[in-house]
């Protein structure tokens, strides 16, 4: 499968400390419907940001 766009997101703990990710994009009905399947770990650091285009409630 070809791989999905790549981005990093820093996030901010809750005492100040920066932690950069580098995420895959999930950004198309098809991206997030293969999402992390076939996946059995993701290394430190590594994750996939689900992108929607409206807010709603959400299971995964």
């Amino acid at each position: 499968m070809p791989a999905l766009p790549a981005g990093r997101v820093t996030l901010v703990d809750a005492f100040g400390g920066k932690h950069v990710v580098a995420v895959e994009i999930a950004a198309t009905a098809d991206s997030r419907t293969r999402g992390l399947m076939w996946r059995r770990a993701l290394a430190d650091g590594k994750g996939m940001l689900f992108i929607f285009k409206e807010q709603q409630p959400l299971n995964f």
